[in-house]
């Protein structure tokens, strides 16, 4: 396995990024972790009930009023 840089690394593609990232040394892997902003997605293994929708827009809601509440409006 051949060693990538960082600055490699980043001019990779999206898809190409997952399988070669293991080829980076564990402090481009920490440097890459981060500086890479990511953009979590919840999966779920079953679709939700409504209830349980309505109640995950509720938390999401308290959740965003305590963030305007703390660090102001963006």
């Amino acid at each position: 396995m051949s060693k990538l840089t960082l600055e490699e690394f980043r001019k990779l593609p999206k898809d190409q990024k997952a399988e070669r990232y293991k080829e980076l040394s564990p402090h481009d892997m920490f440097l890459w972790r981060i500086s890479e902003p990511t953009y979590p997605t919840v999966v779920s293994r079953k679709p939700l009930t409504k209830e349980e929708e309505e109640e995950q827009k509720e938390f999401n809601r308290q959740v965003e009023q305590l963030i305007r509440e703390k660090w102001g409006k963006r």
